[in-house]
């Protein structure tokens, strides 16, 4: 099982440390990951502590799971600090608020949105998941606002803007309290899931950064205020990498996430069930699943149709049976493949 965060008691005395350093909550491809719910057993697990360091490096994720990770960190009775480690951006970002006190170094990230969604069904339906983003959008600003200070209409502004913050810029917004000493930023998760400024800002930052490490490994002996340490790819030819930040070839998790809706509406409509599709949809179901759900629904289908006598005395043919094995085929082709 994927974990996307590890609790560990501290040693020597040392204040407890939790590590949310992937995305947050269920996946919406149906990864096994660790709810809310494990998180409370586990923060139950450490006892009667005095301090907790939250330490984060994380995209974001489930507004649910870190709405009720906030909340059972702002209930705790012991002193937390939220260290971020990289970036906390979107769910995580609000995770860090629940924290008795901020930690950035220098160049760390933060960043803050409004809470986004995807639906598929009438119009009634869109406007409802609309009206749900809209009150979860004043929800967090309400808890941005109580930990920053900020107004609750200048947060709004804030998670319109939909950029990153550096560390300096969250402090002056009452976003951070203390500033640290710059740290190597890594990432073990995918940026595909935040604005593209906002990843494009991260890679520069972690290649520039990789960059200064190998060539500091190479030449220990180098200046470290060397210009040459600190310059720009795009400035400098000389520096610019063979291979793209960004592969073409993988696609975003939007487009992923296209390409998943797409595939269970294409196999709805091949067992002649559309009806199903935006429930499904809307639980981004895996394609496993999926396919196993509609085969037991036209199982039942046919089960009932013969209970009700609906196809009357028209004689069972074989033609008829190898329409059906067909459809079940390709229902079931590729089911042993890694899920969607």
């Amino acid at each position: 099982m994927r974990r996307w965060y590890e609790m560990r008691a501290g040693a020597g005395g040392a204040a407890p440390e939790i590590q949310i350093y992937d995305q947050i909550g269920q996946s919406s491809f149906g990864e096994e990951t660790l709810s809310a719910k494990d998180f409370a057993r586990d923060l139950r697990a450490l006892g009667d502590v005095s301090e907790i360091v939250c330490c984060i490096n994380s995209p974001g994720g489930d507004v649910y799971d870190g709405v009720a990770i906030y909340n059972l960190l702002a209930q705790h009775p012991a002193k937390v600090t939220a260290r971020i480690d990289g970036i906390a951006a979107s769910a995580a970002s609000l995770i860090a608020m629940a924290a008795d006190e901020i930690v950035m170094p220098e160049n760390a990230f933060m960043l803050v949105h409004e809470p986004m969604g995807m639906a598929v069904g009438p119009s009634e339906t869109l406007l409802s998941v609309a009206a749900d983003l809209a009150r979860m959008t004043e929800s967090f600003a309400a808890t941005y606002s109580k930990r920053s200070g900020m107004s609750v209409e200048d947060i709004k502004a804030l998670m319109k803007e939909n950029r990153l913050m550096t560390a300096a810029e969250a402090k002056e917004k009452g976003f951070c309290d203390v500033l640290g000493e710059p740290v190597q930023m890594v990432a073990s998760y995918s940026l595909a899931g935040l604005p593209a400024e906002a990843r494009k800002t991260l890679e520069k930052v972690m290649k520039q950064q990789h960059r200064g490490k190998a060539r500091a490994e190479m030449d220990p002996e180098q200046d470290p205020e060397d210009p040459a340490m600190e310059a720009d790819p795009e400035e400098d030819p000389t520096m610019a990498d063979d291979d793209p930040v960004e592969d073409p070839a993988e696609k975003t998790r939007d487009q992923q996430i296209a390409e998943h809706c797409r595939q269970i509406m294409e196999l709805c409509n091949l067992a002649d069930l559309p009806e199903m599709a935006p429930e499904m949809v809307a639980k981004l179901m895996p394609i496993a699943e999926v396919r196993k759900t509609l085969v037991a629904a036209k199982a039942a289908l046919a089960r009932q149709n013969r209970v009700l006598g609906i196809h009357g005395t028209k004689p069972k043919t074989k033609e008829v049976n190898h329409g059906w094995d067909d459809i079940v085929a390709k229902l079931n082709q590729g089911a042993g493949r890694k899920r969607a």
